[in-house]
């Protein structure tokens, strides 16, 4: 009984309601970034994550970690390792990324309620497996934050591991708007080049 006391007493007035109100700020700073991520996410806009999500889909649906984009260079090594076998272009084995994370996601895809189905064509705003998707996704960065927040308070303390997190979500979003607007100039240079191109076609 006076153990429970003790206990009490520290949740309310100790060491406890320290932790207890740290944990709740943490909770609810999680929770928000969660919320909000889902909410402002968009359509994938670059190849590779909608190459990674039809990967798969293809392993929740059980045909195995093959790829419905053929690529001439997988082409010639299953050429060169097994040359007397007949190519299968419907079940084309995956072989340009790891394995990992198309499984993982695979089997989200398959333990979630996702539907691949478009039933209001005028009102759609975003697919319904990509909101599925950006949900692993940021379960797995607030693991990753966790992960860093215990790394950083081991190596050094509380505040530097406070600081911690802060300054890896800035990185990360710093590097992706980096890549588009890396991405966006590359797609107006290839835009100018179309357009010489086609002025000195009309001209000559």
């Amino acid at each position: 009984m006076a153990l429970v006391q003790e206990w009490i007493h520290k949740l309310e007035e100790g060491e406890g309601k320290k932790i207890l109100q740290k944990g709740l700020i943490l909770l609810g700073a999680l929770a928000l970034g969660f919320w909000f991520n889902l909410r402002e996410t968009n359509s994938f806009s670059n190849p590779e994550s909608m190459d990674t999500a039809q990967v798969a889909r293809r392993i929740s649906e059980g045909q195995g970690l093959t790829t419905g984009v053929i690529r001439p260079l997988s082409l010639d090594v299953l050429k060169k390792h097994a040359p007397e076998k007949e190519l299968d272009l419907q079940s084309h084995p995956e072989l340009s990324q790891a394995p990992l994370y198309p499984f993982l996601l695979g089997l989200w895809l398959k333990i979630a309620p996702v539907d691949y189905q478009i039933d209001d064509v005028e009102n759609f705003r975003l697919y319904q497996p990509e909101t599925w998707i950006a949900a692993l996704n940021s379960l797995i960065f607030l693991l990753c934050l966790l992960l860093l927040f215990s790394l950083a308070k081991q190596l050094f303390d509380e505040p530097v591991a406070c600081d911690a997190p802060i300054v890896f979500i800035c990185l990360i979003n710093h590097r992706i708007l980096l890549a588009h607007r890396f991405r966006r100039t590359w797609n107006n240079i290839e835009c100018a080049s179309d357009v010489g191109a086609d002025t000195e076609l009309a001209g000559g």
